[in-house]
């Protein structure tokens, strides 16, 4: 009998020792499985981001890509300027006491043989425009006593040449009075010249505006000149801009008129036909320009 009992608790111990060993075994594969899953888990997240980031790439590189692509397309265009008429190869001749010069940073000089006068005259010419297309338009000028320079524009943009023409002023420093003229889409470039040289006295607009504030904070006179037939000016920001102009701008309207005649070109695009001729339009621009300095002068 006591055999039995010892016998049946040696079984009651075993049985106690077997569960605790099958607990433990179910504990350590439930944490197996778990490391396993947190395992899976986080590789899951990590190729999420490492797909995230490859994808982040390909964006990246594609934005890359086409901004060059792009890029390249701009100077292209840029390059490709507009053709000049007759007259401009003409008017490139040295002639009727008009002498022409290329001078080293490739700007053109016209000055009037008898008399170069003491005021400088800077033409910023519209974009993919080229320098001989103002030719005639300086020859014009020159004969009033006044230098003309047409700077050579970085890829024919004023954009990108604003220290182009800020060092015609160092080149030339014997001159101490000058007016920037801007044509088209250089009138920008004009009025950042005119606000930051002390030594230019005035500027001139042809077929360009600027925001009104802009010309306030000049505080030098300024000389607006358009066409009834521009197609390129937004006339009703134009009108509308005209009506907050500080005292001393000036304004022409000529009748007729378009963007391209301000120059000897083909037209302009978006531009509309002239009724006038270059020669004529021109003749007003410096009819003008020659008043508005006129009248600096005896403001002094």
């Amino acid at each position: 009998m006591l055999r039995e009992i010892k016998e049946s608790k040696l079984r009651i111990r075993k049985n106690k020792k077997d569960s605790s060993i099958d607990t433990l075994n179910i504990t350590m594969e439930l944490e197996k499985t778990l490391n396993i899953n947190q395992t899976l888990e986080l590789e899951r997240e990590k190729m999420k981001r490492e797909r995230k980031r490859f994808a982040l790439k390909i964006v990246l590189a594609l934005v890359v890509v086409l901004s060059i692509i792009s890029s390249i397309g701009y100077i292209i265009w840029l390059n490709k300027t507009y053709k000049v008429n007759e007259y401009a190869n003409h008017a490139m001749i040295s002639s009727y006491g008009v002498d022409i010069q290329k001078l080293e940073d490739s700007a053109l000089l016209f000055t009037n043989n008898s008399n170069k006068g003491d005021i400088g005259i800077i033409i910023i010419p519209a974009e993919r425009v080229e320098q001989k297309s103002y030719a005639r338009f300086s020859k014009s000028l020159a004969r009033k006593n006044h230098q003309v320079f047409v700077p050579k524009l970085t890829l024919n943009s004023a954009m990108f040449s604003k220290s182009k023409i800020e060092e015609i002023f160092k080149r030339h420093e014997d001159i101490t009075k000058w007016i920037v003229i801007g044509h088209s889409d250089s009138g920008n470039t004009a009025l950042k010249i005119a606000a930051n040289e002390k030594k230019v006295i005035g500027a001139v607009f042809l077929g360009s505006y600027v925001i009104g504030d802009d010309l306030k904070l000049i505080n030098k006179p300024s000389l607006l000149i358009w066409g009834t037939n521009d197609g390129i000016l937004d006339f009703s920001k134009f009108n509308e801009f005209k009506k907050n102009l500080p005292e001393k701008t000036f304004f022409h309207e000529i009748v007729g008129g378009n963007n391209s005649n301000f120059a000897d070109i083909q037209l302009l695009n978006k531009d509309n036909n002239a009724n006038i001729s270059n020669e004529e339009q021109q003749n007003q621009v410096v009819e003008q320009v020659q008043k508005f300095i006129e009248n600096i002068n005896s403001q002094k």
